[in-house]
């Protein structure tokens, strides 16, 4: 059988002459426990049996090679229709299914596939990418227990998680994080008071990353307290230079849950804010109540030590942690968020109207500032300020933007000016 190099120059010789075509490694899953239950010879006949049913299953048209030692790549014609490919996968994973007599054992193993399809896009035309990207679809059919997966351009669905999280040690090193900013609006006055900043990451290689996959798989690595760091340093130094703008303006920054409880993580944030020469007055440490309730008297330690030091903390994301009146009373914090999901669904929900109602009521008896967040229609907005929330973000008020961006829209939009007290702003996304 054609071999792995062998395959590749097929392929290259098929794209070069314009064929459409998919590429298909499939993998025969639990050969390890085969060889061990049956022995290695016995294993190699069912090798011999799996490409023999390949090869049957097949049209002439395509191509069969041996990619390793439990793996075959597959070029399938795709000339009339791109969906033959998704067949082909489905047709094998039949065949393998009903299972195998080989030398009176019967062997049902499992198999999964990846699929890439050719397309017009140049860079998408590489023999040597197309087989990449193939085995990072394996990948993601192995991770998921599907039986097959198309490779997706979004890394959203198509990075497995250690290439991926080679690409964001890449992507340090090489600067390409930044940062974002969404407004804060004072509920009751009109007026800006701050934003919180959010890392983001536009990727010269996989493009605009979603970011609740790109700070999940930041939290695995050992970047964590670097970036963390750099988020700091970058959110306060930008700010510093605003002050002639916005003298009190407020920056809120996330702290990740694996650094909640390292001491130096204050360290960090206060001397962060010495360099820049910001007061830790207008600095709020945000961190997710889930976070907080996993060790709740370490975390109200560290809090406190924040608090200590002059920082506002914020309670993040509240009504998602299910933590205890008993606990909040003694919390130290400055600022309660309210969780984006009961806000969101305020206008078509009395029970999440009543929840954010209640949440605002109890954290001022607590003597705590409250943010809404998720605010995205005029009606939200007016029933946050008749309930009393005192402060608000949302695409009601403005996406997160960055730092140039904000700051053109600091200087021009309605929200940054000076308002009466009660005024509520006409206008969506800042005119």
């Amino acid at each position: 059988m054609p071999n792995r190099n062998q395959l590749l120059s097929e392929l290259g010789c098929r794209l070069e002459s314009g064929d459409q075509l998919a590429l298909m490694v499939l993998k025969i899953r639990k050969l390890g426990e085969i060889n061990i239950a049956y022995g290695y010879k016995l294993g190699d006949s069912y090798l011999e049996y799996a490409e023999t049913m390949i090869r049957r299953a097949v049209r002439r048209t395509d191509w069969v090679a041996r990619v390793g030692d439990n793996e075959f790549g597959i070029i399938i014609d795709t000339r009339k229709n791109p969906s033959i490919a998704v067949l082909a996968a489905n047709k094998l994973i039949n065949i393998f299914g009903e299972g195998a007599s080989i030398e009176d054992a019967v062997i049902i193993p499992d198999v999964a596939i990846g699929i890439v399809l050719a397309n017009d896009k140049q860079q998408d035309r590489d023999h040597y990418e197309m087989m990449t990207r193939a085995g990072i679809a394996l990948s993601m059919a192995e991770s998921s227990d599907r039986r097959y997966v198309i490779y997706d351009e979004d890394p959203d669905e198509g990075m497995p998680a250690l290439l991926f999280e080679n690409e964001i040690h890449n992507a340090y090193h090489n600067d390409e994080f930044e940062l974002y900013y969404q407004p804060q609006i004072d509920l009751q006055t009109g007026e800006l008071t701050g934003a919180e900043a959010l890392i983001r990451w536009n990727s010269p290689k996989l493009g605009p990353v979603n970011n609740q996959l790109f700070v999940d798989a930041l939290e695995q690595t050992s970047l964590m307290l670097d970036v963390t760091k750099w988020v700091l340093n970058r959110s306060i130094l930008q700010f510093s230079e605003c002050a002639d703008i916005k003298p009190d303006f407020d920056v809120a920054v996330n702290i990740p849950a694996s650094l909640l409880l390292d001491d130096y993580v204050v360290q960090l944030a206060t001397y962060a804010a010495n360099i820049w020469s910001k007061a830790t007055s207008n600095i709020t440490i945000e961190v997710t109540e889930s976070v907080i309730m996993e060790d709740p008297e370490a975390s109200k330690n560290m809090l406190q030590r924040f608090i200590s030091a002059g920082f506002n903390v914020s309670i993040d994301d509240f009504g998602t942690g299910y933590s205890s009146l008993e606990y909040l009373k003694d919390v130290p914090a400055t600022k309660m968020k309210i969780d984006r999901s009961f806000v969101m669904n305020m206008a078509n929900s009395p029970k999440d109207r009543n929840i954010v109602k209640a949440v605002i009521e109890l954290a001022h008896a607590l003597e705590l500032k409250v943010v809404a967040e998720g605010i995205e229609d005029r009606e939200s907005y007016d029933a946050l300020v008749a309930m009393g929330c005192d402060q608000a973000q949302g695409y009601y008020i403005a996406r997160p933007m960055s730092y140039d961006d904000f700051m053109e829209w600091v200087r021009t939009s309605q929200w940054s000016g000076q308002r009466s007290a009660g005024l509520r702003v006409p206008c969506r996304g800042g005119c």
